[in-house]
């Protein structure tokens, strides 16, 4: 099972009289392929929410990926609510409140991959912000290494290359322990047996 990793980020607004904020999100995320041409993505695999504590929140939360070159975004996201801005390497989510605990969060699962011929050894660090404050980086890691035909035996192969190499692939690490291991292999097991990484994102790929 994968490790939930969560890192609390309070940032100080100077020079206000606003009081700070207070964010906690994971350090990783797995980005994930999609059922059909259209969506949903395959959110049981690659949720990913960030918590604000209130008050305040700011009104939405961005993750920059130009820190994973060669990574390719699914643009549009199935999610309506998920804006991809290409040339900015983005994907925005709205802060929403949740009434059952009087807090803020954003929710994001991303269609996105590791396109054929790109590393899975790349750098793959995203920068987390909330409005304009930064809160922290991301890991990032991929199911899909080669960006073709959804989840299927030639990710395995990727993945397996990466394995039996000993050379750290941080697109490879799913439960984001700083090693790939045969629990890596499991959660890539779990999304590929779900049936719901059918097909791989088009339309945006990070320089």
């Amino acid at each position: 099972m994968a490790r939930a990793i969560f890192v609390l980020a309070t940032i100080v607004l100077v020079a206000t009289s606003r009081p700070a904020v207070a964010a906690m999100f994971p350090g990783h995320i797995n980005l994930v392929d999609k059922q059909t041409p259209v969506g949903p993505a395959d959110v049981p695999h690659g949720i990913f929410v960030v918590h604000f504590a209130a008050p305040p929140a700011p009104p939405t939360a961005t993750l920059d990926f130009t820190g994973c070159p060669g990574l390719a975004l699914d643009d549009p996201q199935p999610d309506p609510t998920l804006v991809v801005n290409c040339p900015m390497h983005t994907v925005t989510a709205p802060v929403v409140p949740v009434a059952s605990v009087g807090d803020f969060e954003a929710v994001f699962t991303i269609v996105g991959a590791t396109p054929a011929g790109v590393s899975p050894r790349s750098p793959s660090v995203a920068l987390l912000s909330g409005g304009t404050l930064p809160l922290g980086p991301v890991r990032v890691s991929t199911y899909d290494l080669d960006a073709a035909g959804g989840l299927n035996l030639a990710d395995l192969s990727i993945w397996a290359n990466a394995y039996f190499s000993g050379i750290f692939a941080a697109r490879c690490d799913y439960n984001a322990d700083g090693v790939l291991t045969l629990a890596d292999l499991s959660v890539w097991a779990a999304a590929y047996g779900s049936g719901l990484d059918i097909v791989s994102p088009v339309g945006c790929l990070v320089p």
